[in-house]
């Protein structure tokens, strides 16, 4: 209960608010593009681990129209979900050899895409159809906003 509490906190209180046209903007902007991978020698049994990991060493706070490289999350210990979502990328590819999406989701109404009118105030990961939360490892289930192939972030 006290994680729930916790992630929504986070999620309500942290994150910005992007409706369709913003996201749109910033998928053109590239602001999510261009990251250098890196690998740290960490090692993972399983996906959600990972978020575990991210969950107890990156403290969360609010970074603005930058998105941080996997590097600069774990050097700083700290990242907003955008960088924690990156962070959770390349330590996938690292740990398992997986190319996860990047996603952008609207936790007011999970199921509601930004394509109706839903606003996306949250990045998570997708992973073989799964909705990762990158700070605890925790699977969700519902529409996805935006959608930023591993290809593109890196």
């Amino acid at each position: 209960m006290k994680r729930l509490v916790l992630l929504v906190l986070v999620i309500f209180v942290g994150c910005e608010m992007y409706d369709h046209d913003t996201m749109q903007d910033d998928y053109n902007s590239d602001i999510y593009s261009g990251k250098a991978l890196y690998n740290p020698g960490l090692e993972f049994s399983s996906l959600e681990e990972i978020g575990e990991w991210i969950g107890d060493n990156i403290s969360y706070c609010t970074v603005s129209g930058y998105v941080q490289n996997p590097q600069e999350t774990i050097e700083s210990g700290k990242g907003d979900c955008k960088a924690c979502a990156v962070l959770f990328m390349n330590l996938a590819y690292f740990s398992f050899g997986v190319e996860p999406d990047l996603i952008c989701v609207d936790t007011n109404d999970v199921y509601k895409s930004v394509v109706d009118g839903g606003c996306t105030d949250h990045a998570m990961v997708l992973v073989n159809g799964d909705m990762y939360e990158p700070q605890n490892g925790d699977i969700y289930y519902g529409s996805i906003g935006y959608s930023y192939s591993f290809s593109h972030v890196f």
